[in-house]
Order: C-alpha cells, then sequence, then structure tokens
C-alpha cells in the first residue's frame, strides 16, 4: 500500500489494523481507512506513540477497477514539526498486469532509461533502489541491472 519501510513478513492484520516491525527493527502499528469499499488511508505509527508518523492516501482511477484495483496516485506524508505534511505523490499513468511471463528483453536498460525517475521495491527482505535524470515515473521495473541494494535504510 506503498510504505515501504514495514518488513512485510511481520505484518499481522486484525481487521484494518495492524501491528509489524519496520526496516529498522522497531515495532509499528497501523490502521486502513476504507471508502466506498476501496482502500483511502493507511496511517503508521511507531508502537509507543498513538499518532501516525506517516500516512499515504489513495486515489483511484475513473472508474476504480481501471488499473486492475490499484490506485492511480498514492500521496504520501510525514511527520514534521507541524504534524504530518506531505512529503511525496506518486501517479501511474497505466497499469498493466501480464499474462504471462515476460521475456528477459522487456527489461532491458534501455527501454526505460528516459521514462523512470525514481523506483524502490523490497524483495526477500532486501531493499533495492535506483533513481535517473527523467522527470516521470511511468513504470515500476520488478527487475533491472541498475537496481542497486542499499545497505542502510
Amino acid at each position: 500500500m506503498g510504505t515501504g519501510a514495514i518488513e512485510t513478513e511481520t505484518i499481522r492484520w486484525n481487521g484494518n489494523n495492524f501491528i509489524a516491525k519496520n526496516v529498522l527493527g522497531k515495532n509499528v502499528h497501523g490502521v486502513l481507512l476504507v471508502s466506498n469499499d476501496l482502500p483511502f488511508r493507511l496511517e503508521v505509527g511507531l508502537a509507543d506513540n498513538p499518532l501516525p508518523y506517516e500516512a499515504i492516501e489513495y486515489t483511484y482511477p475513473n472508474p476504480p477497477d481501471s488499473f486492475a484495483g490499484y490506485p492511480a496516485k498514492f500521496l504520501i506524508y510525514y511527520k514534521s514539526s507541524n504534524g504530518l505534511a506531505p512529503l511525496a505523490e506518486v501517479e501511474f499513468i497505466s497499469i498493466q498486469l501480464a499474462a504471462e511471463e515476460l521475456k528477459p528483453e522487456f527489461f532491458s536498460e534501455s527501454r526505460y532509461d528516459d521514462r523512470i525517475t525514481y523506483a524502490e521495491m523490497y524483495s526477500d527482505s532486501n531493499h533495492y533502489t535506483f533513481a535517473v535524470k527523467s522527470n516521470r515515473l511511468d513504470v515500476f521495473l520488478l527487475k533491472s541491472n541498475r537496481l542497486v541494494r542499499v545497505s542502510s535504510y
């Protein structure tokens, strides 16, 4: 749901609330707010603090299921001196689910050089990231020889 700092294998849901560990090993809690049967906002806080340090709001395309159920935008808020403040907005121009396994040439570096600004992913508890010069994020790569493992968060 857009918060990359949570170790996904530690999440334990109870209704729309969860507890988990973040990538620093700290206990966190969260709540998923739902509107019109769709996730609207996710709030995450440290286990020893009732106030969230991060929130993510979701905006859906029209019609809402046109991105296979995924939101079109994520607006990420993070703790500041004045409470939660907007930190970043991620907008997807399109989402396409592969009907079959994609061939390695689909992920060739040259295909995406001018189309990706920044990408981040977690796989098997490893954090990978990369950035390039463009001002748009059209595709989120799952494989790329340009992904760099990050040694610290």
